[in-house]
Parts: C-alpha cells; structure tokens; sequence
C-alpha cells in the first residue's frame, strides 16, 4: 500500500510540476510581452481574451467574437524545450466564407512570426485562405497588410 501511495504521489508532483512550467510561459510571454510586440509589429494578446495553456504552446482568443464582421479569430504562442520563445501565429478572418471541395471554409490570413529568423532574414510567413483559386497560397506580409486593409483591419492594432 504505501508503494502505491508514493507512486501516486510521484505522479501528482509530476502532474503539478508540467502545469506550473506552462503556466509561467504565459506569464512570461502573455500580455506582460506585449510591448516587446509591439516593437516587432506582431499583434498583442488584448486583455480581453482568454489564455489556454495547452502544454508547449498557449492559444489565447476572444471570447466572444463577432463571426459576421471582419476580425483577428486567435493567437497560438509556440515555447521551446528550453522555455524560449519559437514563434507566434495569428489568424484573421474576413467575417466571409468560401466553398472550397464541398465545404465552406473562412477566408482567412494566417501569420507567423518566427523568432529563429529575426537575425538572418524574414521572421514573416502568411498562408491565404481567400477563395478556391487562392486556398493555402504563400503571400508575403505586404500583401497581406494590404488584404487586412481590405478587410477594414490592420496587423497591429486589430480594427482601423
């Protein structure tokens, strides 16, 4: 019995220990990093939203989004092994949709700013979600600045 015990308490210590590692990564690079980035022109997390933790990432979202107008749906911050910040991707959404092979599919610009790359060449990436001729097309972050100014957005601050 008391083998049993301490496995089990070996295994809550465990359990404890992984929640409380995540949790300082959002207290870290949560809203407390928003100014850092801003520096970098990435969007803020608004405090507003809700933070997930889901282990080496955290998704934050509102929680009460308007689906019917143009707006920013979420953002995922990845963490590495060592509690490093990897990468931050944002998707925004035109408030319309699309038929894409028999489904109906947001459009939507999905961006991503990788931190690996800030010193040797472009941190951007963007993915377009706009119609079925343009479905998972690479476009660079000008050109999806100027979608979101389409859309009556912008990628820092969410409405213009």
């Amino acid at each position: 019995m008391k083998i049993v015990t301490n496995i089990l308490l070996i295994m809550l210590l465990c359990l404890l220990d992984g929640c409380y590692r995540n949790t300082g990564y959002i207290s870290s690079y949560g809203t407390l990093y928003n100014a850092e980035r801003e520096k970098r022109q990435i969007p803020i997390i608004p405090n507003s939203w809700t933070i997930q933790d889901i282990g080496d990432y955290f998704d934050c979202f509102d929680p009460n989004p308007n689906l019917t107008k143009p707006h920013r749906l979420s953002k995922r911050v990845c963490i590495g092994k060592n509690g490093e910040l990897l990468k931050e991707v944002d998707s925004f959404y035109s408030g319309k949709s699309f038929v894409f092979l028999q489904n109906n599919l947001p459009q939507q610009l999905v961006i991503t700013y990788d931190y690996s790359k800030e010193n040797r060449g472009n941190p951007w990436s963007v993915i377009a979600n706009l119609s079925p001729e343009h479905f998972s097309e690479e476009i660079s972050i000008q050109e999806a600045d100027r979608q979101l100014a389409m859309w009556g957005l912008t990628r820092t601050n969410t409405l213009k």
